[in-house]
């Protein structure tokens, strides 16, 4: 009787396991959505000590989220890449240089803020109706991460007196370490495809070093041959906070 006992425990054990293996455990996720920069990275002001004003305005992300289920439980493993861009508020710096200079007139061109990262992490998922999951992961990883190079280029001609001025700084990339708070809910559309909506939070503060600014202008009597040149230079080392929310949506397919 004891070893009949045994042998249906087995087989029950065996059928579970088995069935748990035969269904879908690994999903792919494509999202895109709005990144919204926060704090000193959305600060235009650099009145406040000891914070580097980012000039990052909204932009857009766009993440793939690959997750295999551990057998029986409730959490997974996962693997996410991301990519962020959050466009330079350059309008926002030419106002401050044009507070500077207020007979100049301002134009410039630029790049944007950027990061690249892949990081594994941790799912764990919960039925909240027949037709809506929820999950809410841990992510943390290496990532690259762009700060924006800008030109600006400002002049001035009336009352017989004329000045050309350009403002230059160099874009750099740098190596950091991102960490992600990701929360998702996802709505069963057939047996293959779901839609997903997500939130989540970054954090990177990258080091940015050896950025590059330069500054020329040159100034006379309109006509004249005689020009005054003034130039500068600077290197520097600066951290940024990075940190941003993501919202968006996107699908989850079944491997």
């Amino acid at each position: 009787m004891n070893c009949l006992k045994c042998l249906c425990l087995s087989l029950l054990l065996l059928c579970i396991v088995t069935i748990s293996f035969s269904q879908k455990k690994n999903t792919l996720t494509f999202s895109v959505g709005a990144s919204l920069p926060l704090g000193s990275f959305a600060n235009t002001s650099s009145t406040a000590p000891g914070i580097s004003p980012g000039f990052a305005g909204t932009g857009i992300f766009a993440d793939v989220l690959f997750k295999r289920k551990i057998a029986l439980s409730p959490f997974a493993i996962a693997g996410l890449l991301g990519l962020n861009v959050n466009f330079l508020k350059i309008n926002k710096i030419i106002e401050n240089y044009q507070g500077n200079n207020l007979n100049f007139k301002w134009t410039g061109k630029h790049s944007n803020w950027l990061s690249i990262a892949a990081m594994p992490g941790l799912c764990y998922s919960r039925d909240i109706s027949k037709k809506v999951v929820f999950t809410a992961a841990l992510f943390t990883g290496p990532a690259v991460a762009h700060s924006p190079g800008f030109t600006l280029k400002g002049a001035y001609n009336e009352n017989g007196y004329y000045s050309n001025a350009e403002s230059y700084q160099k874009d750099r990339w740098t190596l950091t370490v991102v960490s992600r708070l990701h929360t998702e809910a996802q709505f069963k559309i057939n047996k293959k495809t779901n839609l997903v909506v997500q939130a989540a939070y970054n954090y990177l503060k990258p080091t940015f070093t050896k950025i590059v600014q330069k500054y020329n202008q040159m100034s006379g009597p309109t006509g004249s041959p005689f020009t005054q040149v003034s130039s500068s230079f600077s290197e520097f080392t600066y951290i940024q906070n990075m940190s941003t929310v993501n919202v968006g949506a996107g699908i989850v397919m079944g491997l």
